[in-house]
């Protein structure tokens, strides 16, 4: 839930696209709650669908209204109650897999965000501009175009959490290789994947940058506390 909540939160960097995140996420719940005979959950979800295609009529680029916080928190919130009662009547592997890949675009840049931090020695929750959507933008896609491929990879994602529900042995294996190639080439798009100067001195580079900024944090924190107590 924590996860989830977050997640939507970090997303929420341009017009339209923590609202498309959230819609392609609970589209695949609504269908599954339905599948289920969970009418009640499947008209919540129902509903929230419908808020965010009329919320997205006024956010998508230029935007005329924002979410907030409190709005991108709000929808990972709901978004992860939702799963939790969507999955728990489907088998296992569905149950794992169905939800993760519902909101690939979200965990797969928040967890990138975290490694990418962590192996930096940056404070994890530090704000930066190397989400997906900031590299997109670097790659030359202007705003709207940025959120249009990423809204296609997000229904992708959701297209293989519907078929990982209702395919099973050999169909399942089919839908992750795909899902992993939808992710390997969104990685490699946005340049995670590049590894110019080989694998050793990528590694090397990072390593040498942690190290700088490690010893950048305790400097700073060191001449905080020498402010504090000077005169």
């Amino acid at each position: 839930i924590v996860g989830i909540t977050n997640a939507l939160n970090l997303i929420d960097g341009l017009d339209g696209l923590a609202a498309g995140m959230a819609f392609f996420g609970v589209l695949p719940m609504s269908v599954l709650a339905l599948a289920n005979g969970n009418l009640m959950l499947g008209l919540i979800t129902l509903t929230l669908m419908g808020s965010l295609l009329g919320f997205l009529v006024y956010n998508f680029h230029p935007a005329k209204i924002f979410m907030g916080d409190t709005g991108s928190m709000f929808l990972g919130f709901v978004l992860a109650l939702v799963t939790v009662q969507t999955s728990h009547k489907s088998s296992m592997a569905a149950s794992l897999l169905a939800p993760v890949l519902a909101l690939g675009v979200p965990i797969l840049d928040t967890s990138i965000a975290v490694a990418r931090r962590a192996w930096r020695g940056r404070p994890l929750f530090s704000a930066d501009r190397n989400h997906l959507h900031h590299r997109l933008l670097t790659a030359g896609l202007g705003h709207r175009n940025a959120v249009l491929a990423l809204y296609t990879v997000a229904a992708g994602f959701a297209a293989a959490s519907l078929a990982i529900t209702f395919y099973r042995d050999i169909g399942r294996g089919l839908v992750l290789f795909c899902a992993a190639v939808l992710g390997g080439v969104l990685m490699r798009k946005v340049g995670y994947l590049t590894l110019a100067g080989g694998v050793g001195s990528t590694l090397r580079v990072g390593a040498e940058r942690r190290k700088a900024n490690r010893t950048l944090s305790v400097a700073v924190d060191a001449a905080i506390i020498e402010l504090k107590q000077a005169a």
